[in-house]
């Protein structure tokens, strides 16, 4: 389609130069008369029809070029709102890392603060032991003490 509409545009061109440049005031004649070009009707029909289709050809490019800046504007819109999109996103994403940073700090230190509470139960529960058996062996003692 494309191919046929460039040899028929390239055919008027090329016809209308030939007119243009065969004309006696454009080949160093002196004259300044006018003078009349004589074509047949069925050239002036076929002129016509190839105008007509070249002016067709043209509207319809120029149709297409609408509905592709249509598309095109639409597709900038949609990128543009795609780029504050992920603008957004990025923040958010963003707070949420130092957020999880922030609570991934505080887990470490209540975890310490855990250990250091565990380890000092666990050596007040040996003190009150060594202390227990220590009442025990008194206990035992005095108890032995008082039987003998």
């Amino acid at each position: 389609m494309k191919k046929t509409l460039n040899l028929e545009v390239g055919f008027i061109l090329l016809c209308l130069l030939y007119a243009f440049f065969a004309s006696p005031a454009h080949c160093g004649a002196a004259e300044t008369t006018k003078q009349e070009i004589v074509i047949s009707a069925q050239e002036l029909a076929t002129l016509e029809a190839e105008l007509q289709t070249a002016q067709t050809a043209i509207q319809s490019c120029k149709n297409n070029s609408a509905e592709l800046n249509k598309q095109l504007a639409a597709s900038l819109t949609a990128l543009s709102e795609a780029k504050q999109q992920l603008k957004t996103l990025q923040a958010q994403l963003q707070a949420q890392e130092t957020t999880l940073t922030q609570q991934s700090e505080q887990l470490k230190i209540a975890n310490k603060s855990l250990q250091e509470l565990s380890n000092a139960m666990q050596s007040r529960e040996r003190t009150l032991e060594r202390q227990r058996n220590i009442a025990y062996i008194v206990a035992a003692g005095l108890l032995y003490a008082a039987v003998k």
